[in-house]
């Protein structure tokens, strides 16, 4: 157990960041921002999720815990004003998080303060074992198919809650026995 109470730890979370994060820039590919809207340029938050969720995996393991570095998309998804509006909705692609066995999602990477003009500020700062931190910031879930993405714009709205949801597409496990290979 010492895995995830280590990776719920808040210096750790300000230690990887200030390592990881970097300044952002325009990325020239496409991002989602809601169910048929694209952008040609957008905003990459310098989140570095790759780094973080090898450091998660890695620190996962040497708890003796097993982790797989899940790569997929991740969705933010802001519910509705009022039923006539549609929900908001941001669609990071790719994205990598951990998935501990047991403990559920670890995403360290997360940073939302770097959003479309039109979102109001998140106050969710990392997910741990399936859960927003803090807490009341979001709902997490996850999808089984890109399919399942309306379905989700749709709880959110009727819940009025922001929901977050992981699109897993594959995955590579982490074990003990890697770390200990890979130290020697």
């Amino acid at each position: 157990m010492a895995g995830p109470i280590l990776l719920q730890r808040r210096e750790l979370l300000d230690e990887l960041r200030h390592l990881f994060w970097s300044p952002g820039e325009i990325v020239k590919e496409k991002l989602v921002t809601d169910v048929g809207g694209e952008e040609p340029d957008f905003p990459d938050a310098g989140w570095n999720c790759r780094d973080h969720t090898m450091v998660t995996c890695f620190l996962a393991a040497m708890s003796g815990l097993e982790s797989q570095e899940v790569i997929g998309e991740v969705f933010f998804i802001d519910p509705a004003l009022h039923p006539a509006f549609p929900s908001k909705m941001l669609r990071v692609s790719p994205h990598v998080w951990t998935q501990v066995r047991g403990h559920g999602i670890y995403d360290l990477s997360l940073r939302l303060h770097r959003l479309p003009e039109n979102w109001e500020p998140w106050t969710l700062w990392a997910v741990h074992g399936g859960m927003a931190y803090p807490r009341t910031s979001a709902t997490i879930s996850t999808l089984a198919a890109i399919s399942d993405v309306g379905l989700a714009q749709k709880h959110a709205s009727h819940e009025s809650v922001r929901l977050v949801a992981y699109l897993p597409e594959k995955a590579r496990s982490t074990t003990a026995d890697g770390v200990r290979n890979f130290q020697q």
